[in-house]
């Protein structure tokens, strides 16, 4: 009877081991996926397109940033996109030296639109028809800036320096609408978090979205 006894005690046990074992499997395998996957349904439901667009166009500022954005996108394999989004940072920023001659401007403009923007292109961007149209009717610039100079009251060089501001933007939504959650999941996430806290400090963003983000 002892025997017997034992061996009920035994075969319950383990009965009770593999159950453990499944509850065990069933929660990493099938629960932990959908906690996370509801994590990131409840930061997109919190956070408004426009806060995480502008959020991401801060995160970029500093260049270690967006060597790590660049890691990402890399990854997924649209490394376009940033190289498209620094390259105009660099245009814009050619427009801080004195004098800025306007042929240079062209040239620079003219290698922007061929290698980003014009149709085929090597690292063409997915740019909206009505953003891409205006860059092709006039491919040297000068036109179009022309055009656009007597309607905002500013010189034709003023023009060419805000010219691909647009494009900058869509390229700036497609990331922080397609990319930046799985940036943020990614092994930069403890960049991001790092940054989402000095925004945070700095008053930039509020404390409880900032909590969302982080938690």
């Amino acid at each position: 009877t002892g025997l017997m006894m034992f061996d009920v005690l035994s075969v319950t046990a383990l009965l009770w081991l593999c159950i453990a074992e499944f509850v065990g499997m069933f929660g990493i395998l099938i629960v932990f996926p959908l906690v996370a996957d509801a994590r990131l349904k409840r930061i997109d439901d919190f956070r408004p397109a426009s806060t995480s667009c502008e959020l991401l166009r801060r995160f970029l500022e500093e260049p270690a940033h967006r060597k790590a954005f660049m890691s990402h996108l890399e990854h997924e394999f649209c490394p376009e996109l940033m190289l498209f989004y620094e390259q105009v940072l660099s245009f814009r920023s050619f427009f801080a030296r004195k004098p800025v001659p306007l042929s240079k401007v062209q040239s620079l403009y003219h290698e922007v639109v061929k290698a980003f923007i014009a149709p085929g292109a090597r690292l063409e961007v997915n740019l909206s028809s009505a953003t891409r149209q205006p860059f092709l009717n006039y491919p040297n610039g000068a036109t179009r800036a022309n055009s656009v100079a007597p309607l905002v009251n500013t010189s034709v060089l003023e023009t060419y320096e805000h010219v691909f501001d647009t494009a900058q933007q869509e390229i700036l939504n497609i990331m922080a609408a397609d990319t930046l959650l799985r940036f943020e999941q990614s092994d930069h996430s403890q960049l991001w978090d790092t940054f989402l806290i000095s925004q945070r400090e700095d008053g930039q963003i509020h404390h409880e979205l900032e909590e969302l983000l982080v938690d």
